[in-house]
């Protein structure tokens, strides 16, 4: 269910839960933010943290702004937004497969989210430091703020954090969900992009906790 209550939409057999649109941001946090007129929008590519409510789907999206970008400086609190997520995707050859006329395609893993925008300036060191730690991991080798000593005081005033509070999710996992077994099975063993592979696994339909 997304934050409106509503299940998340998507393109048939291609749609999943909103829970693995959120587990998407989490493994592949640059997303794009637009806002504006279709015809002219105002955008920004931004690593973002995912909040999620209690089925585990995403009810806010948290990260952080350069205060001289464009989309901070046109942007106002309650601003409707879309954020677009992509996972992995990759071109797909016939030569993988064992039916002669089997076709080319391109598999891959995207959503889109709307939601509403409201800047959060108490909480821009609380970003900062919670998107190190989901970027940098744990551990005494991860970095951390407190490292760059009194620059960090000088360069987060650079920044905003932000929230977008998620109103709506749409989806489409194009990952060989419609493929037979032998060509699916083809596919996984011989692409060269190991990760599209793994998550064409994880969502075929043998294994359909993750989908809507």
């Amino acid at each position: 269910m997304n934050a409106a209550g509503n299940a998340g939409t998507g393109a048939g057999p291609y749609a999943v839960s909103d829970k693995a649109v959120a587990d998407l941001i989490d493994a592949r946090p640059l997303c794009c933010i637009l806002s504006g007129e279709i015809a002219r929008p105002v955008w920004a590519m931004l690593p973002l943290l995912v909040e999620r409510d209690a089925d585990g789907g995403a009810s806010a999206l948290f990260g952080h702004i350069p205060r001289h970008a464009a989309l901070a400086r046109q942007i106002e609190d309650g601003a409707q937004v879309l954020v677009l997520a992509n996972g992995p995707n990759a071109y797909v050859s016939p030569t993988l497969v064992p039916q002669p006329d089997w076709g080319p395609t391109w598999n891959f893993a995207t959503a889109s989210i709307g939601g509403n925008w409201r800047f959060c300036e108490a909480d821009t060191d609380e970003s900062l430091r919670r998107l190190a730690a989901r970027l940098e991991g744990e551990g005494d080798a991860a970095w951390t703020v407190a490292r760059m000593g009194p620059r960090y005081e000088r360069l987060r005033h650079a920044v905003v954090a932000f929230r977008i509070a998620v109103t709506a999710v749409e989806s489409r996992f194009k990952l060989g969900q419609d493929e037979n077994d032998a060509n699916f099975a083809a596919i996984v063993a011989g692409h060269p992009d190991r990760d599209l592979a793994a998550w064409m696994r994880a969502f075929r339909p043998a294994n359909r906790e993750q989908r809507a």
